[in-house]
Order: structure tokens, then C-alpha cells, then sequence
């Protein structure tokens, strides 16, 4: 017998024995591997819904709704478990169960007693209870009570907003990755919702500080309709002065003018917006709009905001521009008029002597410098609105200026029987001004006070140095302005009433003049005030700098067009 013959049996058994073991070790692996793809796969799965419970709970601010998602969370991680829930919503507190086991009213009473025993809001509203079971019908054969049963407290910020169980028939039926699922999923949701309520307090504060600064009344009401905002300018105008109003005392408030709640009504049920509605409270023209209102990512309105706008400015701005159209085609109808008339009979006799078509030429002059006067007064306001107001600046004597406009009046105040003098500083320094810009500034003022002069008045234009500035004035004893209205002279088209004041009946204005006035003043780099007193008198004042550099204000701005040009200099109203 030879040697291979001998060891054919031992290396069968080593060889045999060597593949065993690898089979084993491979086995052994591809089990390993296994199980770590099935550990991967439940990480995965688990990760998959906690990102889509944060997800769903970031679109939902009401606590009901997450404490709902994060039950239906629990049901992907396990399906085959009954799942309670208790939280709060509009004082009642709420038990929701999903049940999957044949089990009776006994067993949903036993869970949702402890549940209630971990809520501290139970033991102050112990019968304000709804309760809603899903999924399978009790079967009230059925007493068995849970063989195994686990809760864990839903917190935010450190308080408990409800409490979320598990519980099941048999005993010991949660593992240690039930009850862990149950901990990560109620704890990551706790931290969640904690971080929402900061940011949503936040916000909240902002939006609340924006509303309460608002000019306009503004309340807002929820689903129910029930009174969930209001501003303090709300408050104030509806005449509220309970700490907690409801939406029936702001319809009581407002019953007079309008059903509110048949408005809130169809704008909540049809969501869309109710039209402008104007209505009067405290004798004061309002806007009324109702708008719906909807959470980010949701497609249904979740209540209304109600916006009340005073109008009386809109109304009275209206109505000074109506005034003013009338006046400006009364204005330009009557020197057309008359230079239409004069033209015509010069055509009709042209064999009319000299002094008489001298009248007539007269008479055409006269009114079409009127006329472009009225138009280069509009042109100068919409150029002024538009910031393309010119101002040419060259070094000027002030005081020759004022002295030549207050000539060139003498004769009309002369007709009107008004003495007009001047009190006019000697070496009065020369200034930076737009000539033309700066006496027609002067011409409206001495104009306006005028108009408003009885015969037998004074009026007084002074010049004076003062502070680094030049400072005119043109005072008057006329019948002066009220207080209150004194505020929006130098508003556009501004008109004061004067009562029945004959004299002011009859001086026309455009409503213009002070308006262009203080923006030429202002772009100049000066000031412009007025001091009046009914009966007495008014005194318009303005200032020029003697620094060419003086800071200019911060309204109307003058900027340089040509900085290099010496010495006259091309500004342009801002």
C-alpha cells in the first residue's frame, strides 16, 4: 500500500472540514449582511418619517392637527399597535384612539384614564371631554383590559400639551424598539413644535407691533368667526373698551352701516374678497374691505381680516382737485375770452385809430401774460412733483430784488388803496439764487396779501441778515388765516375758507403758489414759515443761505448739474 493510498482519507475529512467552514463563514456573513440591510432599511424608513412628520406638522399650527400626524406617524412605524392620544383644543380636551384589536369599551376606558391621569389640564376640566374612536367598532363582549401599555407626555417649551399611549391585549408585547420608536417620535416632535411656537411668538409679535402702527382699523376673525385680532385704531373708532371684545360687539358697533356677519359669512364661504364698501362712522367718510386670509402651503381660508381706511383725506384732496379744475378753466376761459374778443374786433375794424388799437393790443398783452402766468403755475407744480424743477443760480443782490418787486405793485396797491413799504437792510451781502425763481417767490406773496387786504391796509416786505442766512419777510394786516388750517398751506392745492369773507370771495387762487414756493425756497437750501393771526394779519417769511454749501434739507434736494460752472451754477429739484 503506497503513501497516496494512506492519505486519501485524512485530506477528504481536512478538505471536507475546510469547506464546511467556509460555507459556514459565508452563511454566517451573508446573514450579517442581511440583517444590517434590514437595520438600514428601518433607519431609513424611520428617518423617512420623522422627516415627514416635521414636514407636516411645519404646514398645521393648530395642536390637534400635529398631535393627529404624529399618531399617523406612529402607525407607519407600527402598524399593528392601538394608539391613543389626549390635548387640549379650545378648552375641551380631546381623546382620540386608533384601534386594531377586538376590544371593548373597558379597554379604551382604561388607556384613556391613564392618559388623562399623565394631563395635568384633566383635573381642571374633568367632564369637558371629546371623545373619538376610529377604525374598528368595540365590541362590548369584550372586557379585557391592555396587557401591555405604554405612554409618553407630548412637551413644548417645558409644558405638557398632551400625552401619547400604545397599548395592546397580550403581555409584554412592546419591545424595547416600540417604546424607543414611541420616545424618539413624541420627543422629536416636542422639540419641533417647541422651535414653531418660538418662531411663530416671534413673528407674531412683529406682525402685532406692524398692525398696532398701522393708520387704518384692522380686525381679524378665524373660522368660526370668532375675533382672534384687533388694532388698537380699531378699538378706537368702534368706541371698544372691553379688554377681550368678541365679533359681536364689533357687529353691534357697526349694525348701523353694515351686516357685518352676513359680509364675514360669504367671504369665509365663497373665499373671495368683499367689494369696497364705503360707509360713515363718526361722521367720517370710511372704506370698508373684507379680505380672506390663508395659512402658508394651504389652499382654504382660515379666516378674514377687516381693513376700515379713513377717506376723508383721499375725499378731500378729491375735492380740492375738482375745486381747482374749476378754477383754472374759469381762470383760462375768462383771459381767452377777452383776448379773443379784442382780436376779433381789431380784425372786424381795421381802420380803427391808434390809441383805441393801442387799448385792444393792450388789453391782448396783458391777459395772454395772465394766461401763461396761470399755465407756467401748473407746469411748475408737475415739474416739482417730478423732481425736474430747474433752479440756475448766479450771485444776485438780494436787496435791489426785493426793492424792485415791491415797485413793480406800487401800482396796484395804489388802485386798492394799500400802502406797500419796505424795511430793507443797508449792506445787505449779496447771495447764490435763481433771479427769476426768487422773485417769483416775492411776486406771490406780495400778491397774496393783496387778495387779502382790505383798501386802506399796509403791506411791508423787510430783508435782513440773520445766523448765516438772509431772511425776507412780507407781512400784512389783512384778515389773516384760521389756526388750523395754517398746517396745509403749503400743501398742494391747498384753499383756505374764510366764512363768507367778502374780500376772500373775491381773490381767486390756484392753491399753488405757497406749494412752489417752498419747494423753490427749499431747493435753495433755505426755509419758508408763516405767521398768521384772523384779523390781524399774516407774515410769510423764508430764508437764503449765505454759505453756498449750507446743508440742504432732506424733503427736496438740490443737485449740482454741472459742479464745474462758475459763477452760475444749473440745479436740479430732486
Amino acid at each position: 500500500m503506497n503513501l497516496l493510498t494512506l492519505l486519501s482519507p485524512v485530506l477528504t475529512i481536512i478538505f471536507g472540514t475546510l469547506v464546511l467552514y467556509l460555507s459556514y463563514t459565508n452563511n454566517k456573513a451573508r446573514k450579517k449582511e442581511a440583517e444590517r440591510e434590514t437595520q438600514l432599511k428601518t433607519q431609513l424608513f424611520e428617518t423617512s418619517v420623522l422627516k415627514e412628520m416635521q414636514d407636516k406638522i411645519s404646514y398645521s399650527l393648530s395642536l390637534e392637527k400635529s398631535t393627529d400626524i404624529i399618531v399617523d406617524s406612529l402607525r407607519k412605524l407600527l402598524p399593528q399597535v392601538n394608539i391613543a392620544s389626549v390635548c387640549m383644543k379650545q378648552g375641551k380636551i380631546v381623546f382620540k384612539m386608533r384601534v386594531h384589536e377586538q376590544v371593548g369599551s373597558h379597554f379604551v376606558n382604561y388607556v384613556k384614564t391613564n392618559l388623562l391621569a399623565s394631563f395635568p389640564e384633566s383635573s381642571k376640566r374633568e367632564n369637558i371631554i371629546d371623545e373619538f374612536i376610529y377604525d374598528v367598532e368595540l365590541d362590548e363582549q369584550q372586557t379585557h383590559l391592555p396587557g401591555s401599555f405604554f405612554r409618553v407626555p407630548l412637551v413644548v417649551n417645558k409644558t405638557v400639551f398632551g400625552v401619547i399611549g400604545i397599548a395592546s391585549l397580550p403581555a409584554d408585547q412592546f419591545t424595547a424598539n416600540h417604546l424607543r420608536l414611541l420616545d424618539q417620535l413624541v420627543g422629536q416632535a416636542g422639540i419641533y413644535l417647541s422651535h414653531m411656537k418660538h418662531v411663530m411668538e416671534k413673528d407674531e409679535e412683529k406682525a402685532m407691533m406692524l398692525i398696532e402702527n398701522l393708520p387704518d382699523a384692522i380686525f381679524m376673525v378665524d373660522q368660526e368667526h370668532t375675533l382672534s385680532l384687533i388694532n388698537q385704531k380699531a378699538r378706537e373708532l368702534l368706541a371698544i373698551t372691553k379688554p377681550t371684545p368678541t365679533t359681536l360687539d364689533v357687529a353691534t358697533s357697526l349694525s348701523h352701516t353694515i351686516d357685518l356677519p352676513a359680509l364675514l359669512r360669504d367671504v369665509l364661504l365663497y373665499e373671495k374678497k368683499c367689494d369696497a364698501k364705503e360707509i360713515t362712522l363718526n361722521n367720517y367718510p370710511y372704506q370698508l374691505e373684507i379680505f380672506p386670509i390663508y395659512r402658508p402651503h394651504s389652499h382654504n381660508a382660515s379666516g378674514a381680516v377687516v381693513i376700515l381706511r379713513d377717506m376723508s383725506t383721499e375725499k378731500r384732496k378729491a375735492q380740492m382737485k375738482e375745486d381747482f379744475t374749476n378754477m383754472m378753466v374759469h381762470d383760462l376761459r375768462s383771459p381767452l375770452t377777452a383776448i379773443k374778443g379784442a382780436s376779433q374786433f381789431l380784425k372786424a375794424n381795421p381802420e380803427m385809430d391808434r390809441e383805441s388799437r393801442d387799448k385792444l393790443l393792450a388789453i391782448i398783452d396783458q391777459e395772454s401774460k395772465h394766461l401763461l402766468n396761470q399755465i407756467s403755475l401748473v407746469l411748475d407744480a408737475a415739474k416739482l412733483d417730478a423732481g425736474r424743477l430747474t433752479v440756475e443760480k448766479t450771485v444776485a443782490d438780494i436787496a435791489r430784488i426785493v426793492a424792485e418787486h415791491a415797485q413793480l405793485f406800487s401800482p396796484q396797491a395804489k388802485m386798492k388803496n394799500i400802502t406797500i413799504t419796505t424795511n430793507i437792510e443797508e449792506t445787505l451781502p449779496k447771495v447764490s439764487i435763481d433771479t427769476f425763481r426768487i422773485g417769483q417767490v416775492i411776486d406771490d406773496l406780495i400778491s397774496n396779501s393783496l387778495k387779502y387786504t382790505y383798501p386802506g391796509g399796509t403791506i411791508n416786505l423787510s430783508a435782513r441778515r440773520d445766523d448765516g442766512c438772509v431772511k425776507v419777510s412780507v407781512s400784512d394786516n389783512g384778515i389773516g388765516i384760521p389756526k388750523d388750517k395754517q398746517i396745509s398751506l403749503f400743501s398742494k392745492f391747498a384753499l383756505v375758507d374764510h366764512k363768507g369773507d367778502p374780500l376772500a370771495k373775491k381773490a381767486v387762487t390756484s392753491g399753488l403758489g405757497l406749494y412752489i414756493a417752498k419747494g423753490i425756497i427749499e431747493a435753495h437750501g433755505g426755509q419758508i414759515d408763516l405767521v398768521s393771526e384772523e384779523h390781524k394779519g399774516t407774515t410769510v417769511t423764508f430764508t437764503l443761505p449765505l454759505d453756498e454749501q449750507a446743508k440742504q434739507p432732506e424733503v427736496l434736494t438740490a443737485s449740482f448739474k454741472h459742479p464745474t460752472a462758475t459763477p452760475r451754477e444749473n440745479l436740479r429739484v430732486n
